[in-house]
């Protein structure tokens, strides 16, 4: 018997013809048939596997607009759908919320598991060692490179879909004791995001380690000053990541668990998140972008995935990423288009980052 979250759900979905998960996109223009399902699909559904908005000392407080997206750009990333503002999520989704609830457990009992990321003692102690002034960055590196290796994406990840968003968010994002939020919503189900909304993007933790789903968490500018919108991807110009490196060396050194503050922020641009995944790949291997990370449990910046070319000068894979002209994001992948970095990182006890044409940020960095 299929769950009766998980039934509803998938009925709703099929009739919609919008894909819920890779089961729901085998239902797409087909009546939903029960009996056409897999012995295990009956039982219950495996989420599709994939593969952080509150600090900045500026803030939202200097809201602009960017200029208008480049035909360029607006053809690689596709247009926007616009929706009805006026429905809540659950009205968008045509369920109630006790159907979100018995959907979780029904995933939690098929068995689907999120990402978790270990800690490991001897990069903390390296951490530590390096504040201390007890050992150079380029050494914790060489034990970042041993235990925790920086890899780049080889494929696009498959892109949690807006109809999803609602089903893996913890609940207290978009409801309160059962009620929808008032300015909750999610971009191209029942929200729009305004061109050039100056906006900052993270990833939804509880998200990708209760249920391995990547969604972007965005803080934009709404008429109570900001909210918090969640979508699929997110696409941004003139773009600075901002990554509170207090913060990130507190989580570097174990002494407090990974939380938002790891942040990019961007002028917005509305797309179509399809269409960016076809986008994606073609961006994977293109020598004006670069791959980007953030785990505070490596290094305290955003660094780039990959050696990367500016001119002559190659920067190798680790340096810090202060700036970018244009970034696209799908879930842990970040696409950053003509990048600024940093050329050093040096971090000794009492020492400083050298400045030059492609560093400028005094903040020491690890």
């Amino acid at each position: 018997m299929i769950p009766r979250g998980l039934f509803n759900l998938l009925k709703m979905m099929s009739l919609r013809g919008k894909p819920v998960s890779e089961l729901g996109e085998n239902l797409i223009n087909k009546p939903f048939n029960p009996r056409a399902l897999t012995p295990s699909a009956r039982e219950g559904i495996e989420m599709a596997p994939m593969s952080k908005v509150d600090e900045t000392k500026s803030g939202l407080s200097n809201l602009t607009k960017s200029d208008e997206v480049s035909e360029g750009l607006e053809s690689m990333v596709g247009k926007g759908k616009i929706v009805d503002e006026d429905k809540n999520v659950l009205n968008a989704l045509g369920i109630k919320f006790e159907d979100i609830q018995n959907y979780k457990q029904d995933l939690k009992k098929s068995g689907v598991k999120g990402f978790k990321d270990e800690r490991i003692p001897e990069l903390e102690k390296s951490v530590s060692d390096v504040i201390k002034g007890l050992k150079t960055v380029d050494e914790h590196k060489e034990l970042v490179n041993k235990l925790k290796p920086i890899s780049t994406w080889n494929i696009v990840p498959k892109i949690t879909q807006a109809e999803e968003i609602p089903l893996v968010l913890k609940s207290n994002k978009l409801f309160n004791q059962g009620k929808v939020k008032g300015d909750a919503g999610v971009y191209g189900l029942n929200k729009n995001i305004e061109e050039g909304a100056r906006t900052l993007t993270r990833l939804d933790i509880d998200a990708y380690t209760e249920f391995d789903k990547w969604v972007a968490t965005l803080k934009v500018p709404s008429k109570k000053g900001t909210s918090n919108i969640y979508s699929p991807t997110a696409v941004l110009k003139d773009v600075v990541f901002k990554p509170s490196s207090k913060a990130a060396l507190k989580v570097g050194k174990g002494e407090k668990s990974k939380s938002p503050f790891g942040l990019i922020e961007g002028s917005w641009v509305n797309h179509d998140p399809n269409k960016i995944a076809e986008t994606a790949k073609k961006l994977l291997n293109n020598p004006n972008y670069v791959q980007v990370g953030y785990d505070p449990r490596r290094h305290g910046v955003f660094y780039t995935r990959q050696d990367f070319k500016i001119g002559d000068k190659v920067f190798k894979k680790a340096t810090p990423i202060e700036e970018a002209d244009e970034v696209i994001q799908i879930g842990p992948l970040v696409l950053a288009k003509n990048p600024k970095l940093s050329s050093s990182q040096l971090y000794e006890a009492g020492g400083m980052v050298e400045r030059n044409n492609y560093n400028y940020n005094t903040q020491r960095t690890i």
